[in-house]
């Protein structure tokens, strides 16, 4: 009879596998036995999200958060599957709780990607101002309200307005007929 693997053997045998789908079965037999143990969690995270499986790499990711809420290399890692599922809202928060990092890496990369997500932000609301009156409607009554109600979400020490409705120009679109 063979002897039992400890969660650590079968970790680091997982972690040494080139192949995801190893990676993964092993993750998962090691969760069975033991579902807080963080190591696993993280790479089955990682490898969820290497494989382009971003639900489950974001539900993944969240129960290391749950079990590890200081670790701000998490919050980075959910905030990309946010953003690979255009949840840019969501995403902008999740990057904001890496900024204060004392990893300058990480931190300086989330405030790239916070900038990059508040700009792509920006132009669906225009195009919305521009397109959708009902969203204009909302806009105009309550900006913070409508950006809320659609997801949206800036950075919090934003202080500018989020777009001046008068500097949004016509978009171009065809009716269809």
């Amino acid at each position: 009879m063979g002897a039992v693997q400890s969660n650590f053997e079968l970790f680091r045998a997982a972690e040494r596998s080139p192949d995801q789908a190893e990676q993964l079965r092993i993750c998962d037999k090691v969760l069975r036995r033991d579902p807080h143990y963080l190591p696993a969690l993280e790479l089955k995270s990682k490898t969820l999200w290497r494989k382009g499986s971003f639900i489950e790499a974001l539900q993944s990711i969240s129960k290391a958060i749950a079990l590890n809420p200081r670790e701000p290399g998490y919050y980075f890692l959910r905030a990309d599957c946010l953003q690979h599922l255009a949840r840019y809202g969501e995403a902008v928060k999740e990057f904001e709780k890496c900024v204060d990092s004392k990893d300058q890496h990480l931190s300086s990369e989330a405030q790239i990607r916070i900038k990059a997500l508040e700009e792509l932000q920006e132009a669906i609301v225009a195009e919305l101002i521009n397109s959708n009156p009902k969203f204009r409607d909302e806009y105009r009554r309550d900006p913070s309200e409508a950006l809320h109600a659609h997801g949206f979400a800036f950075a919090e020490k934003r202080l500018e307005p989020i777009v001046d409705e008068k500097r949004v120009k016509p978009g171009l679109w065809a009716r269809p007929s």
